[in-house]
């Protein structure tokens, strides 16, 4: 289910920041609790994972898509083990996939409101 974003457009860097404090007051963060961020060119696009983009333009559905994931997850997985000495999860592989441009189902984020932006 999408959801419509919300629309901020302060006029200062002092109001960004008011923004993202505002922000992380209404989602109930901690005051060390890490943020996570998300950027995106137009507000009006759908908060959705390569992997589904992709799938929607190729017309696949979702068991397709996921299918395609899997069999480079382990192509991937088996080529990386040569780069990787110590033991990766498959959480692990699949955020190095997303690093390295691999469509898959993990959404891009960031901790540095700076790169989101």
């Amino acid at each position: 289910m999408a959801h419509k974003a919300k629309v901020h457009r302060p006029t200062t860097w002092d109001g960004v920041l008011r923004e993202v404090e505002t922000a992380r007051g209404e989602l109930k963060f901690g005051k060390r609790e890490e943020t996570f961020f998300r950027g995106h060119a137009d507000h009006n696009w759908e908060l959705l994972p390569t992997l589904h983009r992709r799938a929607r333009e190729l017309r696949l559905d979702a068991e397709e898509a996921l299918a395609i994931e899997g069999s480079l997850f382990w192509e991937f997985q088996a080529r990386a083990q040569e780069l990787h000495r110590e033991s990766l999860s498959d959480w692990d592989y699949l955020f190095y996939m997303r690093h390295h441009g691999v469509a898959t189902r993990l959404l891009d984020w960031t901790e540095s409101f700076g790169v989101a932006l």
